[in-house]
């Protein structure tokens, strides 16, 4: 494994964890935005809450739809960032459409690069080895074209988003026990994210931050 990625269910719960274990990674704060699994789903709120999370941050957002994006533009853009986030929705139809625009290989070797990969949800599933577990939780016939469950192969395990969170909370399950024998499946609630450095990963979440006292502060 190689590469920094920080990998989540949600992220506008988990910002303050990039904030304090990835923001420093960035140099340039601008951030290429992926919302393409989202184009399935009914509700889509949560696209713009990352969006806003990245603004409070100061982040310039550029958002680009793999699937309405010219394939030439969406490798240059992509070819051309240094911080990459996908975000949630369908992970198949995720899938399709990055591979439909010949991305897959180019994230992957751009994330060996140095290029900070965040996922939130379907974003994080695609990094696994394999997508195929995650069909219990989302429907994988929004993807008609797509072939092969392969996936982006940046992390050695798979993670399982929302894991006993609502609405996901019986689907999260269901694929635990299907899989937790037979994959290395990390599950992440929604306050939780997998924050990797090189070959070096762990899972984090809000308690990991020490929130200043402001007693102190004051005094």
């Amino acid at each position: 494994m190689k590469g920094r990625l920080f990998l989540t269910s949600y992220f506008a719960e988990t910002a303050p964890l990039f904030e304090k274990f990835v923001n420093p990674w960035i140099r340039d704060r601008k951030v290429l935005f992926i919302p393409t699994a989202g184009n399935t789903e009914e509700y889509r709120g949560y696209i713009e809450e990352g969006m806003q999370c990245f603004r409070a941050m100061g982040y310039e957002v550029h958002v680009m739809d793999a699937a309405e994006t010219d394939e030439a533009e969406a490798v240059r853009r992509i070819s051309g960032t240094g911080f990459l986030y996908v975000s949630g929705g369908n992970t198949f139809y995720l899938m399709q459409e990055l591979r439909r625009k010949h991305l897959t290989e180019l994230i992957r070797s751009r994330t060996e690069e140095g290029m900070v990969y965040a996922g939130e949800s379907a974003g994080a599933v695609i990094a696994a080895p394999d997508i195929g577990y995650n069909q219990i939780m989302d429907d994988s016939r929004a993807a008609p074209e797509l072939m092969s469950y392969r996936g982006l192969g940046l992390v050695p395990f798979s993670v399982l988003p929302h894991y006993g969170e609502f609405p996901f909370a019986e689907t999260s399950a269901q694929t635990f026990e299907k899989y937790h024998s037979v994959l290395n499946l990390v599950p992440l609630t929604n306050a939780e994210s997998v924050i990797a450095d090189g070959p070096a990963w762990c899972v984090r979440g809000l308690g990991d931050i020490v929130i200043p006292d402001k007693k102190k502060e004051e005094s």
